[in-house]
């Protein structure tokens, strides 16, 4: 045994404390868990036409779908122009307008569909027989841009089909009266687009680049795969607001290219080229999102991007320059952990590491280093 600071301390815990103070160091400057396999895209200037028929809405449904956007136009002015507003006329000054459905400019030409997909889990049923072809839907909204007066995307109208009486799941416990309404409304509805969507639901620089042939086309032939065909948009509800440029090959390879509003909690980069496996790969990765020390209640706040799968050890040290004044492990099996470790007064960097245990010291991501700037605050180093 050995003393250190008036607190017994064990041989596993003083060779921890070793490894945290001369490994550390290297591990967070040369440390990278996963190899970059995606690569960047740029647009080309020389472009291939390939088949967007599974992009484009069909011709059969184009009449109900306009006639539905029509009949809503006051709607969509209200969510686009919400109230009153004013501008300013040719002299500087301000003047009142009042928004009228004229101003909304519904772009009918180039509205796309997005396919869904049919998983509670995408990851888990992915990973059955990696061949995310047999969980996307056969349904598809049907999305419509909403431009502005000089032609910029500003917002989206989406339709939804509602299902028919037959294709009704109700939720447990659902009431008699709810029941019947949903009935009623699918007795009255059902097989039909109707309108579901106003605004920035979805990622605005995909929805510019699946508005667009030329910029599809243009993407399409940077890639320089061979053999691309069934070309789809695709969203995944309720999974990271993700929505993706799917296709396969003639060789029956699936790629993507994703975007989403929350690609640091997907690990995913926008805009990047992923086989398949690559991107589910990503999902998998567990990622240390923020760390948070509450000095009030002598705690560190580590938050995931999701839960280790067979969960993890957090190790948590506090430095003054290099030198190592306080460290604390803990155990994570959710996507956040409260780990009780007072922030010691001269402290100036703080760096969280999670690893599979401190038996085996298997990194599970790579690590997070936050220093203390001028005005006291703890801010990331990345």
């Amino acid at each position: 045994m050995f003393i250190l600071k008036s607190k017994i301390v064990s041989r596993n815990q003083i060779l921890l404390i070793v490894l945290i103070t001369v490994l550390l160091p290297v591990i967070f400057t040369e440390f990278n868990i996963v190899p970059q396999t995606t690569r960047a895209i740029e647009m080309s200037t020389v472009t291939q036409t390939f088949d967007l028929s599974k992009v484009r809405i069909p011709d059969s449904l184009k009449d109900e779908a306009y006639s539905e956007i029509f009949d809503n136009l006051e709607r969509i002015r209200d969510a686009v122009y919400p109230g009153d507003y004013w501008t300013t006329d040719e002299n500087g000054d301000r003047i009142y307008i009042e928004p009228t459905t004229d101003q909304v400019k519904i772009d009918y030409e180039n509205a796309f569909v997005m396919y869904g997909i049919n998983s509670e889990n995408i990851i888990i049923d992915y990973n059955k027989n990696e061949n995310f072809a047999e969980i996307i839907s056969e349904d598809f909204s049907l999305n419509f841009p909403v431009l502005s007066s000089d032609d910029i995307l500003i917002s989206l109208v989406a339709l939804f089909r509602i299902r028919t009486v037959d294709e009704l799941i109700f939720p447990d416990g659902a009431s008699e009266e709810y029941k019947q309404e949903m009935i009623d409304y699918a007795t009255k509805y059902g097989g039909h687009y109707k309108l579901a969507m106003i605004g920035q639901y979805m990622s605005m620089e995909a929805a510019e680049i699946f508005s667009d042939d030329t910029k599809l086309n243009s993407l399409l032939s940077s890639i320089e795969i061979d053999g691309i065909e069934n070309i789809k948009l695709v969203t995944t509800p309720g999974f990271g607001y993700l929505e993706m440029l799917y296709f396969s090959t003639s060789e029956q390879k699936e790629y993507a290219i994703p975007y989403s509003k929350c690609a640091d909690y997907l690990s995913i980069e926008n805009g990047k080229l992923y086989t398949m496996q690559e991107l589910f790969i990503a999902f998998s990765q567990v990622k240390i999102l923020e760390v948070m020390p509450v000095d009030e209640y002598d705690s560190v706040i580590v938050f995931l991007n999701r839960p280790p799968q067979n969960g993890g050890t957090l190790i948590i040290a506090f430095y003054n320059g290099n030198k190592l004044l306080s460290m604390k492990t803990g155990t994570i099996t959710g996507d956040f952990a409260i780990v009780p470790i007072p922030t010691p007064e001269t402290a100036d960097t703080i760096k969280v590491m999670l690893w599979h245990d401190l038996f085996t010291m298997r990194p599970l991501c790579p690590a997070k280093k936050m220093i203390k700037d001028g005005g006291g605050e703890w801010v990331p180093t990345d």
